[in-house]
């Protein structure tokens, strides 16, 4: 037998533990392992007969051809989980388990125990080897999207840290590998065999994967792409979803998303309805949710888009259906509020809209959207609130903002607030200050609600 004496007395105390067995022939397969082990040292084939080791599991029932054989795969089973799980929890995986039960305090949410598990990582003392290099991927894996899904707009994400430990593991088990090859070369006299960095292309016509990749790549390079080629990738990603995992595509999808809300946000509306047509896709498909839930900025997203394509009434329906699976629940149903004010605000339903607008925000974040969407709706409404408000929204940012606003974000509102000012002071039908508004707008390169305020200064001529 392969098992050692202790390893042979801990499988049967594995045995005895009901959390890995939801079998009714539990204590058949104790009673299997048993004469199994009575059958030590030598396992001679006449102390394993079939029948006698079934009269031994089974005293007093006859013969049943098959059921000792299930009876045994079913042990088999039961020894290859406990195999996994003790070498899971040796001492010689703790870097394992502690990256696992960190991944385990992200998809909870928990920032506090999160960080000091990921820091505990970082801190511990381990030699340089191509399995450590592994590790440090790991590590820098985990923090890389816990940025990803709250930090997008303030930081790099880690994705410079990740790609640094990707190159050091790549570089350090690559050359590893080509020396060993080289040294089994001279050893068994085989061909000669060039140790070179393989380009990107040889592999193209044979991984999916690859060609997503670099099709994305030369989308990005481009400094505004072009609606045909967002409409490329999008029918490459249709095309190749079947031969690549489901999470990796939605992941091409996400990107997608992003590079449409960013040329959006610049200012070129005709992304709108690609955007919207793609979330639609990407529901369709299940890519907007993770663990069926859906995350708060991505239901948002799908809402304001939804509206800005006159589709309001699709938007409503995917309030209605969607608002009880936002990730981390709804407080005070503050996004289901926002979002319902934003249909409302696209309807022309100013009044209304404003009836809806969260007083509340849980971040900072939040706080500054909703009463740019409040300011707006003053606006339209051309309410004499609307230098009140203003004015008090000017004064959050310029004072309390600094200290707990990025300071990117915080340009961006004070350019919105700049502009929407120099709107209220304009006078109509004046093509000149409509087109100086214009220039002002489209030359910033951070700024909130880009779009609106061009709207806004057009129908200033």
């Amino acid at each position: 037998m392969a098992f050692e004496e202790e390893d042979q007395a801990e499988f049967k105390l594995f045995l005895e533990s009901r959390v890995f067995q939801k079998e009714a022939s539990t204590q058949e397969i104790r009673a299997l392992y048993e004469t199994i082990l009575l059958a030590a040292p030598d396992f001679s084939d006449e102390k394993l007969d079939k029948i006698v080791v079934f009269q031994s599991v089974f005293p007093g029932r006859a013969f049943v051809a098959g059921k000792l054989d299930k009876l045994m795969t079913d042990l088999k089973k039961l020894l290859r989980l406990y195999a996994l799980i003790k070498g899971y929890i040796s001492k010689e995986n703790e870097a394992e388990q502690n990256i696992a039960w960190a991944s385990w305090l992200r998809k909870k949410n928990l920032e506090e125990r999160f960080r000091l598990a990921v820091n505990k990582l970082k801190s511990r003392k381990a030699e340089e080897s191509v399995e450590e290099f592994a590790i440090r991927i790991k590590i820098a894996e985990e923090e890389c999207k816990w940025e990803s899904s709250h930090n997008y707009f303030f930081s790099d994400l880690g994705i410079p840290q990740l790609i640094y430990q990707l190159d050091l593991y790549y570089l350090a088990f690559k050359t590893d590998l080509s020396n060993r090859l080289l040294l089994q070369q001279k050893v068994a006299n085989l061909a000669t065999f060039e140790a070179r960095r393989n380009e990107q292309k040889d592999y193209e016509t044979k991984s999916s994967l690859l060609i997503m990749l670099e099709k994305i790549n030369q989308i990005l390079q481009k400094e505004t792409p072009s609606v045909a080629d967002i409409k490329e990738f999008a029918g490459l990603l249709e095309q190749k979803k079947e031969n690549a995992a489901t999470d990796v595509v939605g992941q091409y999808f996400t990107t997608l998303r992003n590079l449409c809300t960013l040329l959006i946000d610049s200012g070129k509306m005709e992304y709108v309805p690609i955007l919207h047509q793609i979330h639609r896709n990407s529901m369709a498909e299940g890519n907007l949710l993770h663990f069926g839930k859906i995350e708060a900025n991505s239901y948002l997203n799908v809402v304001q888009i939804a509206a800005r394509a006159k589709e309001v009434a699709w938007a409503k329906q995917f309030i209605e259906a969607y608002k009880a699976l936002i990730h981390g629940g709804d407080q005070d149903a503050f996004f289901y509020r926002y979002s319902m004010a934003c249909c409302l605000f696209a309807e022309g339903r100013f009044s209304e809209s404003l009836d809806l607008v969260p007083d509340e925000a849980s971040s900072n974040y939040y706080h500054l959207m909703t009463r740019r969407l409040e300011l707006k709706a003053y606006y339209e409404l051309n309410s004499e609130l609307f230098t009140y408000k203003l004015d008090a929204f000017r004064k959050f940012i310029e004072r309390t903002a600094p200290k707990s606003i990025a300071a990117n974000l915080r340009t961006m509102n004070l350019n919105f607030i700049h502009v929407l000012n120099q709107l209220i002071q304009s006078p109509p039908k004046d093509k000149d200050r409509a087109a100086k508004i214009l220039r002002r707008i489209k030359e910033k390169t951070l700024i909130c609600d880009r779009s609106w305020l061009m709207e806004k200064a057009n129908a200033l001529k």
